[in-house]
C-alpha cells in the first residue's frame, strides 16, 4: 500500500484575485461559470483507495471592515442540486490576505464510502458592498491505495 497526495484546485491566481459576490448575505457562486467554481469527484472510480486526510486551504482577504464576508465549501448533485455545505470560512476587520484551512477527513471518507460521484464547489457571500478576494482556493487530499 502506498499514499499519494492530489490537489483540487478552485482558483489560484497569486496576481488577479478571484472577487466574490458582493451583494448582501445570499451564497453564489463565485465569476460568471458555474462549473469553474466546481469540481467531480468520481468516487465510484476511487473504489480502491482510502482517505488518509482531506483539508480545504483558502488564500483570501475578506476585504472588509466590520460586517464579514465569506467562502464555503459545497457539494453537490449536478444540476447544481442536493447542495450541503461541508465547510464556512468567514472573515472581518482585515483587508490583507490571509490563510485559513479546514480539515475534511471525515466528510471526505463519508463521500468515499458512498461511492457516487459529487461536485464539490466554492461560493461566496458579500456584505452588501464588498466581497472576498480568492487568491488561491483548493483541497488537498491524501489517499492510500489498497
Amino acid at each position: 500500500m502506498s499514499n499519494f497526495q492530489v490537489n483540487y484546485t478552485f482558483y489560484r491566481n497569486p496576481e488577479n484575485a478571484l472577487k466574490g459576490t458582493s451583494g448582501g448575505a445570499d451564497w453564489a457562486f463565485p465569476g460568471k461559470a458555474l462549473t469553474a467554481s466546481s469540481i467531480p469527484l468520481k468516487w465510484n472510480l476511487m473504489n480502491n483507495v482510502n482517505v488518509v486526510s482531506a483539508k480545504w486551504i483558502l488564500v483570501w482577504n475578506p476585504f472588509t471592515a466590520i460586517s464579514p464576508t465569506g467562502v464555503r465549501l459545497v457539494k453537490m448533485d449536478d444540476g447544481p442540486t442536493n447542495l450541503v455545505q461541508l465547510a464556512r470560512i468567514d472573515g472581518a476587520n482585515t483587508i490583507t490576505p490571509k490563510v485559513d484551512s479546514v480539515i475534511l477527513t471525515n466528510e471526505f471518507v463519508i463521500m468515499a464510502s458512498e461511492g457516487i460521484t459529487k461536485q464539490i464547489g466554492q461560493q461566496t457571500y458579500g456584505n452588501g458592498v464588498w466581497g472576498g478576494l480568492i487568491y488561491a482556493s483548493w483541497i488537498e487530499l491524501i489517499v492510500e491505495v489498497k
